[in-house]
């Protein structure tokens, strides 16, 4: 409970590891009774193996013989198979080759019916534009012009000419009338003008016949059947002079494809016969290779059976020849286990006490830490027994380790990299001990670097997902092999279920040994594994012992001169862990010990030597810190550095001791006083490769992330991958692995800050030819720059939280690029400046294409509508107070503009008054405490109370939602189960509870005589709409009116909640309300500004009253949305429309609204 209080994280105790400690201790219990009981035993059976020796291997001679024979006869048996195969493959090669030879032949048809079939297409889209421009022709002509035309008495002889080419067109049946004047025109074919048009439009341009083409001939020949010509005549007759003569176009080319269709036809018929013939010959050969596959599979067998009698009869020869070697290598290994078994003779009295430490170490204590390992240990385990020391007794110096492992072992593993801290000792010792296989937690991946060096002869290295890692762990499960899963997640494949359970345990040469030869029963002669181990025993004591000597010879060394820079090296591990802590404020920031162990060598390297051990001690720390702080500073967000640099400035004076922690915790804790003018006066003294966006492929990072790794370790050291990717809107939505980001120098790169640097990076994205490619320069440099101004201001009024935007938008550099794009083309397009187009463009499509939020949507539309009109080109228009569009310039003389005419920086540059620049400096000190705050260490030594806690004694389980319960509570926050059932709230756990109650009192006062109140608190209901839509539903049911064509009229009043002596006959009173942005000036009542440091001023009691829409005022309103709290954008309530002298766009840019609470 301890841990769970200072790390946040706790140890589930199941039955699990109960069943671990008891197993651990029977196995250790019977290793060590083992010894010394059956050492008799074991003489007896080492005797008993050199006496039956030679009875076996007579018997083995005999079996020999047997399975030389039995080899001979399968030989023969796989012999006949192999001919029968070759002949049945020779036959199905044959009938491949003709199935090939006829695949062929349909693919060379294929291509043919191919081409023609483009060369129709081809030529028909040749008769396309002549088609179009017949109905485009006809598209000219309506009921209007046509009657027009038909009223004339004696046309130019132009406009008779065509009325005679469209007699001969629409002759049916190519009867060409003899009689094609005028006259004759309008009796037929004129006669009805919605007929003849009609005739027109559904004309069979496909079959003329051939009389009419013949006839139309002259009239095409004619120089002055034009339409241009004709236009001047008549505009109807120019129609139907282009239709006439784009539609014998059409019909001249489609008389020329016609036969390319036929040939089509027929090609496609050859086609079908000719696949028709190869699925036959296809489906003959399939038949074929299902025959040939069978009497593989015989010979397949026949060969397996041939392989394991020959396997067999080599394992009897061998067992043979060993036979000899075992009996003369268990004879010199007596004496040595004489000797140990007089040493674990003196441990039996103390041996159950020691096995019951030892084993609830292994199985207990191998996620804690080694403060609380020593307190378990010696505090309670220890303590615990010696008090009943005459029931177990425990040895006198007990050392943990002892009955696991020697020197020996100790002094390989840390020839196998294993550092040699007792800490890494321990969890080694764990690893190789524990019943189930061990999980290891390893951010430094120094036990990764140890396993693989220490089980690197049969070690197997996997990955979840990797490609085949199933097939890796089960050879390794039947071979014997040691399998390293890495980058294990927080769940793990059930596939692997089965393997979890850890069932035996690999014992080392002397142990094994003695089990093989206590368990042998009938043949053991050939157990290569017991013989093999026998031999190398005595070469293995003496080569560890030397080692172990040398290392504690060089360990003590080392000891002596490390001690002198442990200030050092207490600075960088305070550093490193505090850059482990940063992923706490975003999950983006994630350190390697790797990339800090870089860093840390190049400040060594870099800093400034001494001759004096302490002045380089100095030195050191002020080149570490300053070089992790450069390191760190530049992978982080604005808004986050002043956070670290305060955490860091923190811990570096706790370090130091001279900054009280209780006094920390009072800053970090302490509320600010939002309405006091002067500070609190209590602190009076002073102390190669790019891979962009890959945020967007969240299924392809993990395949990255391997990629990654494998590179590294083969690529050229001047090699580099850049990659780029937008953060997370939060820490849930995170997905770019951690291996990614630790192993990366991360460089943040976001817009600057201030309207200033904005406005210059917004013009940087173009050049001199940019402003120079229109032709309507003037306009267009105009709208350009005005549009660079507008991209600074949504990009920076975000820092002003939810009064600049109720939600957060991604704006970028490509939104500002394409509007000049689309700025031009429009432009350049029209004779006038399109001012809607181009505002509905700019504030729809391009920008508010990220916006989901309709009063955003508002915002941004109305920023267009004032910076962008026509007046900007005719008169001088001021895009902020005392900040004019500059006059036409060149691209220097842009930024020079901007440099000497730009104001300093303030809330007027984005329409917003002075006070929101006190509400973004207060949020930024509150975000920087708060954040702070969650960063320490949440020591169980600053609670209250007495006693122990049924959690400390292990009589209630921590779940999860005891533990978010327990967090939530030391930080003063609302838990977040009670939040979920509450309602919208920015207060802290305090404020918020006594809400609650104030909350209830209303609504218990309220309901104690079922009246409404005379004024109702509005912010009191935990659902105001439905409060809201009472009103009107009273109204609509009393005058019969329709719901959905009501709305809610907003009246302010003068007066205050005690003048209200009871509630009105229709609609309600309410209080409570709360203007952000401005203020109600009670004397004029209307909006008015807002008064410096007064951000938040009440509204006097507002009457609300159910009206019908067409009866609501429309002019000097303001129609202001109502949010529950600060926090605005989902917690939106209703619109309330207010009076204003003002411009309604004046109070839209200024963050306007309504507040149930502040």
């Amino acid at each position: 409970m301890h841990c769970l209080t200072y790390k946040g994280c706790f140890l589930n105790c199941c039955c699990m590891s109960y069943r671990d400690c008891s197993s651990t201790t029977c196995r250790l219990t019977y290793k060590r009774c083992y010894c010394t009981c059956y050492r008799d035993y074991r003489g007896k059976t080492t005797m008993d193996v050199a006496l039956c020796n030679k009875h076996q291997v007579d018997d083995l001679k005999a079996k020999l013989a047997e399975q030389e024979i039995e080899l001979a006869e399968k030989n023969e048996d796989a012999n006949k198979l192999i001919a029968i195969v070759g002949a049945e493959t020779e036959k199905v090669a044959q009938e491949k080759a003709i199935a090939d030879e006829e695949a062929i032949k349909v693919q060379i048809i294929n291509e043919e019916v191919s081409q023609k079939a483009k060369d129709c297409s081809e030529d028909l889209a040749k008769a396309e534009p002549a088609l179009q421009a017949a109905m485009e022709a006809l598209d000219t002509l309506n009921k209007k012009n046509l009657t027009e035309m038909k009223s004339f008495g004696s046309p130019p002889a132009a406009v008779i000419n065509v009325a005679s080419a469209v007699m001969v067109l629409l002759a049916p049946d190519g009867r060409i009338p003899a009689d094609r004047s005028w006259k004759a025109a309008k009796a037929t074919v004129m006669s009805k003008v919605d007929a003849f048009l009609t005739n027109l439009k559904e004309y069979n341009k496909e079959n003329i016949h051939e009389n009419c083409r013949k006839a139309i001939q002259p009239y095409l020949n004619d120089k002055d059947f034009n339409p241009e010509f004709i236009y001047a005549k008549s505009s109807a007759a120019a129609g139907l002079c282009a239709w006439v003569i784009n539609i014998m176009k059409f019909y001249e080319v489609f008389c020329d494809v016609e036969p390319k269709r036929i040939a089509l036809n027929v090609a496609n018929a050859e086609l079908a016969a000719a696949q028709e013939k190869l699925a036959f010959l296809q489906a003959k050969l399939v038949q074929l290779e299902l025959s040939l596959a069978s009497l593989t599979a015989k010979f397949q067998k026949a060969t397996d059976a041939k392989l394991k009698c020959q396997a067999e009869a080599d394992a009897t020869n061998n067992t043979i020849v060993l036979a000899n070697r075992l009996v003369g290598g268990l004879a010199s290994e007596n004496v040595r286990w004489a000797e140990s078994i007089n040493i674990l003779k003196e441990q039996e009295k103390t041996l159950p006490g020691d096995i019951l430490l030892v084993s609830s170490f292994v199985s207990y204590l191998g996620c804690f830490t080694k403060p609380y390992r020593l307190e378990l240990l010696e505090k309670i385990w220890i303590t615990t027994l010696e008090n009943i020391k005459d029931i177990i007794p425990i040895s006198s110096e007990f050392e943990p380790l002892s009955l696991l492992i020697d020197d020996t072992i100790i002094a390989k593993w840390n020839n196998d990299w294993l550092p040699s801290d007792k800490m890494s000792i321990e969890n080694a010792t764990i690893l190789t001990t524990c019943e189930r296989w061990p999980l290891v937690i390893d951010p430094q991946l120094q036990g990764i670097k140890w396993i693989k060096q220490n089980f690197a002869a049969n070690l197997k290295t996997v990955r979840i997902g990797q490609k085949g890692y199933m097939d890796v762990i089960e050879a390794a499960v039947s071979s014997g092999d040691t399998v390293l899963i890495e980058n294990i997640g927080e769940s793990i494949d059930p596939i692997l279920n089965p393997l979890l359970g850890r069932n035996t345990i690999k014992k080392q040469l002397e142990d094994f040994l003695l089990a093989r030869l206590s368990a042998a029963e009938g043949n053991f002669l050939g157990d290569y594994a017991l013989v093999e181990n026998l031999e190398t025993t005595k070469s293995t004591a003496a080569e560890i012992e030397t080692k172990v000597a040398e290392a504690k010879t060089t360990e003590r060394e080392i000891n002596d001169a490390r001690e002198n820079y442990r200030p050092a090296a207490c600075r960088a591990s305070l550093i490193y862990f505090l850059l482990g802590d940063l992923n706490k404020i975003h999950p983006m920031y994630q350190f390697s010990l790797k990339a800090f162990s870089t860093v840390f060598e190049k400040a060594i390297e870099q800093a400034e030597l001494a001759e004096d051990v302490s002045e380089r001690v100095v030195n050191l720390i002020d080149k570490i810190t300053y070089s992790v702080y450069q390191y760190t500073t530049r992978g982080l967000f604005e808004r986050d550095k002043l956070i670290f640099t305060s955490q860091l400035t923190f811990q570096i004076l706790l370090l130091k001791n001279d900054l009280n922690a209780k006094e920390l915790d009072f800053l970090l804790r302490f509320p600010f006083i939002p309405n006091l003018i002067s500070p609190v006066n209590f602190i009076s003294h002073t102390g190669w490769g790019g891979i962009k966006n890959v945020h967007l492929v969240a299924k392809w990072l993990s395949q990255l992330e391997k990629k990654l790794e494998q590179y590294s370790l083969v690529s050229h050291d001047n090699y580099r991958v850049f990659i780029s990717a937008e953060p997370a809107a939060s820490a849930e939505s995170h997905i770019i692995p951690h291996g990614i980001l630790e192993s990366a120098i991360k460089i943040i790169n976001e817009p600057p800050s201030g309207m200033q640097a904005n406005l210059h990076k917004a013009l940087n994205n173009f050049t001199q030819e940019t402003l120079e490619m229109c032709a309507r320069e003037t306009e267009f440099k105009s709208i350009l720059f005005v549009l660079c101004y507008f991209h600074a201001v949504v990009q920076e009024r975000r820092k002003f939280g939810p009064q600049g935007w109720n939600r957060s938008y991604p704006f970028n550099v490509g939104d500002l690029t394409i509007s000049v794009n689309v700025l031009y083309n429009y432009l350049e397009a029209n004779n006038k400046v399109p001012w809607e187009d181009l505002r509905y463009l700019f504030g729809e499509i391009m920008y508010g294409g990220h916006i989901t939020d309709d009063w955003d949507r508002r915002l941004c539309r109305t920023y267009l509508e004032v910076y962008m009109h026509p007046d900007m080109l005719s008169s001088e228009l001021f895009l902020a107070p005392g900040f004019p569009i500059p006059p036409n310039s060149d691209f220097k003389g842009y930024h020079a503009y901007i440099d000497e005419m730009l104001p300093p920086e303030s809330p007027y540059l984005y329409g917003l008054h002075p006070n929101a620049e006190i509400e973004f400096l207060t949020s930024t000190s509150e975000n920087l405490f708060k954040t702070v705050f969650e960063m320490q260490p949440q020591d169980s030594g600053t609670a209250g109370g007495a006693g122990i806690s049924k959690e400390e004694k292990g009589e209630l389980t921590i779940t999860s939602d005891m533990e978010d319960l327990s967090n939530a509570l030391y930080m003063d926050q609302v838990p977040n189960g009670w939040a979920n059932r509450a309602y919208p709230s920015l207060y802290t756990l305090t404020a918020w509870y006594a809400d609650l109650i104030q909350r209830v009192k209303e609504l218990e006062g309220w309901v104690s005589d079922f009246q409404l109140p005379a004024a109702v608190w509005l912010a009191g209901f935990f659902n105001p709409q439905s409060f809201l839509t009472a009103i009107m539903q009273q109204m609509a049911r009393k005058n019969e009116w329709p719901l959905d064509k009501m709305c809610i009229q907003c009246d302010v009043t003068k007066k205050c909640r005690d003048d209200m002596a009871g509630p009105p006959r229709e609609g309600a009173f309410i209080h409570g309300l709360f203007m952000e942005g401005a203020r109600w000036d009670t004397q004029t009542g209307m909006i008015g500004e807002s008064l410096l440091k007064e951000l938040t001023p009440m509204l006097p009691i507002v009457f609300l009253k159910a009206i019908p829409v067409d009866r609501q005022e429309t002019k000097n309103i303001y129609q202001c949305p109502v949010y529950k709290t600060k926090q605005r954008g989902p917690t939106f309530v209703w619109t309330f429309n207010l009076k204003t002298k003002e411009k309604s766009s004046k109070w839209i840019l200024g963050g306007v609204c309504l507040l149930l609470q502040v």
